[in-house]
Parts: C-alpha cells; sequence; structure tokens
C-alpha cells in the first residue's frame, strides 16, 4: 500500500473510531492518544503504528485496538488487515549537540534547527480561523493572536491558559504554532504535553543523554506546552522545567501553556515555577453562552450543511451546554444519521431529536439535578459517617478514603469547579485537586475501590459513563 493510500485508510478509520465512540471519556482519550502517533507504514497485511511511549502503545493494545480494526475495516481495509504497535525511536537523541557554540549564538540560529521536527504534531484544522469567539474566551484569542504577530513579546510572555475539558485551549495553542509556521518559517517551535515532555525526560536519563534532551528543548524559540497540571508533584520533572523555563524566558523566547486550573491552584508546584506561570497573562476560557454555542456548531457543520436544518444545530445548543465536545458528540450523531437517510432532513423535529439525543440530553439533566450535598450525603451514608468528619481534618485511612471519593464524585458528576468546592467540604482548592488526583489514581490499581466507588454512583443513580469529560 502506497503512503498516500495508507495515510487516507488512515484518517477515514480515526474518523469512524471516533464517530463510533458513544463516550465523552473515551472519545476525549482517543483523540488524546491518536495525536500521539508518530508514524504509519505497512509490512504485508499489517499496519505498523509507532507511538511516542510505552504507555501510549499500552492505551493502544490494551484500550483501543479491536474497535481501531474494526474501523479500519469498515473504512475499506481488508478483512485480513492486522494492526501492529511499536515505541518510535525519540528523533531528537542522535543529535549532537554544536561544539564550542556560546549560548546566545544558538538561539540566533533558530532557521538551520527548525528543521528538524519537533515534538508532537500540530494539528492543521486548528487555526484562528476556525475557532469561534465569544465573551467566555475573546480575552484569551485576542492573546493568542497577539503572540502570533509577536512572540517573545514581554507583554504576552508568558501565556498561560487554563479552564475545562473540551472549552477550546488546545486548539488556541495549536492556533499559534500553525500560525507562527505560516508566517514564520525561521522560527524552532515546538508543541507538546506535559506527559510526553517527562517520557523524553525519562528517556534521556536512561539512555545518558540528557545534554541532548537540553539541547533541543532550551534553543527553541517558541514552546506550546500542554496539561501543565501533570508535572505537578514531580520534583525532578518540575526541576528540569523550570531550567528550560528559565533559559528560554530570559533569551526572549516564546512559552505558552495550558491547564486545567490556574496556577496558584496547582498542588504541589514548586513556588519558583508558580512565580514564573503567574509573572506574564493568565487567562481563563469559561463554558460558552447559547449565542457561542451554535456559532460553534454552525461552523462544525459548515462543510455538511445541506444535510442538517438549522433547527438541529438550535436544538443541541439549548439542550447540551457542559461541554464544546459534548455538542460536538452530538452534532456527529445526527450527520452519521443524515447522511444514511435520505429523508433525514424532512422528518426531522424536536420530537425526533430528542430521542436521538436522549442519553447526552440524560446526561446534561443529571449534571445540573445533582447537588455537592446529595454526594455528601450518600458518601456519609454508605461509610456510616457524618458531615462533619468528612469535613474535618482527621486523616485516618476510614475517613480519608470517602472524604476523597465525595470530592472526586463532586468533581465528576457535577459542573462545579475545585474553588466551588471549597466550601462545601471547607478544605482548600489545592486540597481537593490533590484528593480528586488521589482517589482517581486509587481507580487504576485496587479495584475494590472500584466497586464501592460504582455503589455510590449507583445511588445517586449514575454510572461510570457519566462523568463529565
Amino acid at each position: 500500500m502506497e503512503d498516500k493510500e495508507m495515510n487516507n485508510l488512515w484518517k477515514r478509520a480515526r474518523e469512524v473510531y471516533l464517530r463510533l465512540t458513544n463516550s465523552e471519556a473515551d472519545r476525549s482519550l482517543a483523540e488524546r492518544h491518536f495525536s500521539n502517533v508518530e508514524d504509519l507504514r505497512t509490512d504485508g497485511d499489517t499496519l505498523v503504528v509507532s507511538l511516542n511511549s510505552e504507555q501510549t502503545k499500552s492505551i493502544f493494545e490494551n484500550k483501543m485496538s479491536d474497535r481501531l480494526l474494526d474501523a479500519l475495516r469498515l473504512a475499506g481495509a481488508p478483512e485480513s488487515f492486522s494492526l501492529k504497535y511499536v515505541v518510535a525511536e525519540p528523533k531528537h537523541i542522535t543529535i549532537a549537540p554544536p561544539k564550542a557554540q556560546p549560548l546566545h549564538s544558538q538561539f540566533q540560529d533558530s532557521a538551520a534547527a527548525a528543521e528538524e521536527p519537533l515534538g508532537l504534531s500540530l494539528k492543521p484544522e486548528y487555526v484562528f480561523s476556525e475557532f469561534v469567539e465569544g465573551m467566555s474566551n475573546r480575552w484569551a484569542l485576542n492573546t493568542a493572536k497577539g503572540i502570533s504577530k509577536d512572540p517573545g513579546n514581554k507583554a504576552y510572555n508568558p501565556f498561560f491558559i487554563h479552564g475545562g475539558t473540551g472549552l477550546g485551549k488546545t486548539h488556541l495553542m495549536q492556533a499559534i504554532g500553525n500560525e507562527l509556521k505560516a508566517n514564520r518559517p525561521d522560527l524552532k517551535i515546538c508543541y507538546i504535553n506535559a506527559e510526553a515532555f517527562m517520557n523524553e525526560y525519562m528517556n534521556a536519563l536512561q539512555k545518558h543523554t540528557l545534554d541532548n534532551f537540553r539541547q533541543r528543548y532550551r534553543t527553541l524559540d517558541v514552546l506550546l506546552m500542554d496539561d501543565v497540571q501533570f508535572m505537578a508533584s514531580k520534583n525532578n520533572l518540575q526541576e528540569e522545567f523550570f531550567n528550560t523555563f528559565y533559559t528560554l524566558q530570559n533569551n526572549g523566547k516564546q512559552i505558552v501553556m495550558t491547564s486545567d486550573v490556574a496556577p496558584k491552584n496547582l498542588p504541589a508546584l514548586e513556588p519558583r515555577l508558580m512565580s514564573r506561570f503567574e509573572g506574564g497573562i493568565v487567562q481563563s476560557i469559561e463554558a460558552p453562552q447559547f449565542e457561542t454555542r451554535l456559532a460553534i456548531l454552525k461552523k462544525k457543520a459548515e462543510s455538511f450543511a445541506s444535510l442538517i436544518p438549522e433547527m438541529a444545530l438550535v436544538f443541541i445548543a439549548e439542550n447540551i451546554r457542559s461541554q464544546v465536545r459534548a455538542m460536538e458528540g452530538a452534532l456527529n450523531k445526527i450527520k452519521v444519521l443524515a447522511e444514511n437517510d435520505p429523508n433525514f432532513k424532512d422528518n426531522i423535529s424536536n420530537t425526533v431529536l430528542n430521542i436521538i439525543l436522549k442519553d447526552q440530553i440524560d446526561k446534561e439533566k443529571k449534571i445540573k439535578a445533582i447537588t455537592c450535598q446529595d454526594i455528601i450525603d450518600t458518601v456519609c451514608s454508605h461509610f456510616n459517617i457524618t458531615l462533619e468528619q468528612i469535613q474535618s481534618s482527621e486523616r485516618t485511612q476510614e475517613l480519608v478514603l470517602p472524604r476523597q471519593m465525595a470530592m472526586f464524585i463532586s468533581y465528576n458528576f457535577t459542573q462545579l469547579g475545585y474553588k466551588q468546592l471549597e466550601m462545601h467540604f471547607k478544605k482548600t482548592h489545592a486540597t481537593i485537586l490533590s484528593g480528586v488526583k488521589k482517589f482517581k489514581n486509587h481507580l487504576d490499581t485496587e479495584p475494590q475501590i472500584v466497586e464501592k466507588l460504582n455503589e455510590v454512583i449507583n445511588k445517586l443513580g449514575f454510572s461510570m459513563k457519566d462523568m463529565r469529560d
């Protein structure tokens, strides 16, 4: 199979995979890990997928492979087609640092360095023209556009964007990268997330190639770092990133970061890093209002607008408000039905849309209806403890686990943010964020805790698939 044919097949299969994925959480996971594909090649009837880390390889093999193979066959691959996953060798390891070259001249030699592929791929569709402006994101968008015209300007550097999942942080960050790539080919630009940065750092430690790793990142002109909350509590990684940050900033290079929370609310973040993060522009992106939601849907539906009437877009915008990604999932579901039913547009109505999107609408209603107090009361009843104990500072295991579970459920099954949960638990923002993270870690290794969690959320009328992204 030729490269062009193979890439087209992969693109179609990826789209089919995402359309067939009902859970917003699973779709978010898939989108994130599809971006970690480094290379594709065929070996007979086997598609060999090169990935950026062992962790990503494990996720493809154990969580995504069967559905991906089905998607490939639906996209046109033969029945005999199979998949193989490998970890790509980091491209930067064999690159030697320039000999006897002073640091300041390294930064001036950006044009030659930019020829080397860096970090993760930028999605070509993540551009400013595809980003829908609204009151919830206007300031962040204007700052991003300013950076794309004048990277490194002290007024914009560093730029820290924070907000919930699926609201456009990554789109905005990658739009900066795509704009600069198009207009400033002389710049050495790297888009990467904190997890991939850590994987590269650990790999460099193991292979004794830290000098190459540092040369790679400290000679950038623009660093776009996604999901920096991943660095919280990882002291060695924070130390390495601080030194990279310090070098870039001192040399007038642009740094853009995203996180699910503001710098001051990142747990276990070193004070000197927090100070650096807050030294530039810190801007939040909020959930969009109705007009912005409708504009986003119209933009997303431009290529197939003839299939779907505007009343369907209005219906989605009115009924699905929690996240942009949830709206896109509803729109994709309607698109698939419209493509396969020539009479769809003539027969569509609010009643039909209620039936088609029942699962998504029910999820939205549950999110709105449940309160933090409902959750705390249910957890207290289940574990036979009191509200006063949940809110206390006692650290016994009998109280820590229920407390963290209540925090986890409250964050994942309501629209409340960490800051809003403070009053309910009488804890600091950082303590609640830490509790949610620690409880989530338990779920990966302790099935008995998963069982207890399911018992509690079933009492609340939920299941794990109802978690917000």
